[in-house]
């Protein structure tokens, strides 16, 4: 299989908010493992163990982001949010779809998700780090 696509956590991908860039890569690493296939896993996580990772993990990071666009006043707050809860629900279709047999393979939900990720850092996250730089300190 071709691995072309896998986009690596980089610095075009950083908010400058060190927190909400190590949860980035937290993310990017569960991807990772989730496009890993089984027999080469570091850690033999079954990909519902992954995906309930994942699904566990954008809930903390998702409250930790919110926080920071309440915090920092950040004016597209609902839209933003809206992004997080279409992800939380696709990511939970993608559980059930797992466990109960569905076609898409480990592969393409990485894929998926990864991409979806991808757009959302460097599109709406790298918008609130922007915003959090040009406002003026208190």
């Amino acid at each position: 299989m071709e691995d072309d696509w896998m986009i690596e956590w980089g610095p075009a991908l950083y908010t400058g908010n060190a927190e909400i860039d190590a949860q980035h890569q937290r993310l990017f690493n569960l991807l990772k493992a989730l496009k890993t296939p089984l027999a080469d896993r570091e850690e033999l996580l079954s990909t519902t163990e992954i995906l309930d990772q994942i699904s566990e993990y954008i809930h903390v990071h998702f409250s930790f982001e919110e926080q920071w666009m309440k915090d920092i006043g950040y004016p597209d707050f609902e839209a933003h949010q809206r992004e997080h809860a279409d992800f939380v629900e696709q990511n939970l279709g993608f559980l059930r779809e797992h466990h109960f047999g569905g076609s898409l393979s480990e592969s393409e939900i990485a894929r998926y998700l990864e991409r979806w990720l991808v757009r959302h850092i460097s599109g709406t996250d790298l918008k609130i780090a922007a915003y959090a730089q040009q406002k003026p300190k208190d």
